[in-house]
């Protein structure tokens, strides 16, 4: 199945695609983000398509519920998030999407009103979205990985972001200042750049050493080490009122009937 990658324009109040090269992360510096209208209007009809949602469109934060049982986490979630989303908390869709632990859980919180205008353009032009898929979901635990100006970081039970790189000091001081020696495991810093990652590297360890186990670099592309978190099972957003109708084939009545 198609996947491209999905950003909402807040200047043009619009949804913008950019295509997916070999159903990978990979814009190969060929591609630009195009108005969905224009984008849809060179597809075939009634195709099926995952979406990847960017970082930027929505939040993601690590909950802490002790005492919370399951069945009662739906109820507990807009009490415990409101203090910390910009907007009204009746305005956000919540999805849980798994857990660290017994009782701190995943939650990512997208604008409904973003989603309906999203499947309100993919109904206009006969699109079938499958699948809403948060680009951070996709890299690989405890990484903070560099993509174009921005920095995606995945340390599960702490935090998973897209922070831009003029930003990034300070989010890490925000994030560790509070936090023990010792207390988060091994992370890894992965860029096409090794002098990139190893500066970032260096501004960890002395500005919060000794926070996590270690601090190592690798180089690599987002595009390659999220291909083989496509090919798995993703985090579907598009969950209660937003997921999509199972198209049910009508077979013909067998002769004898």
């Amino acid at each position: 199945m198609e996947t491209v990658a999905v950003r909402w324009n807040v200047e043009l109040e619009t949804w913008l695609v950019l295509p997916l090269v070999d159903d990978s992360i990979n814009q190969q510096g060929t591609h630009s983000w195009l108005a969905f209208d224009e984008w849809a209007s060179q597809q075939d009809d009634s195709i099926r398509l995952r979406f990847v949602i960017q970082g930027e469109n929505y939040v993601c934060r690590w909950l802490t519920l002790p005492g919370v049982q399951g069945r009662h986490l739906a109820k507990a979630l807009p009490f415990a998030l409101e203090e910390t989303l910009i907007e009204d908390i009746r305005q956000y869709h919540l999805v849980t999407a798994g857990k660290k632990g017994k009782f701190t859980h995943r939650i990512y919180c997208t604008l409904s009103d973003q989603i309906h205008r999203l499947l309100e353009a993919c109904n206009l032009h006969h699109i079938t979205p499958e699948e809403l898929i948060p680009e951070t979901s996709l890299i690989t635990e405890n990484t903070i990985i560099h993509k174009d100006e921005f920095w995606l970081i995945n340390i599960p039970g702490l935090t998973e972001a897209k922070v831009h790189e003029a930003a990034l000091s300070g989010f890490l001081e925000s994030l560790c200042n509070n936090l023990d020696s010792g207390s988060q495991q091994a992370i890894t810093i992965i860029d096409t750049s090794l002098d990139s990652a190893n500066l970032l590297k260096t501004q960890i360890d002395s500005s919060f050493s000794g926070v996590f186990a270690s601090v190592s670099v690798k180089q690599g592309e987002y595009s390659d080490l999220t291909h083989q978190s496509l090919k798995a099972k993703c985090f579907n957003l598009l969950t209660n009122e937003f997921r999509p109708a199972e198209v049910k084939v009508k077979k013909p009545s067998a002769w004898w009937k």
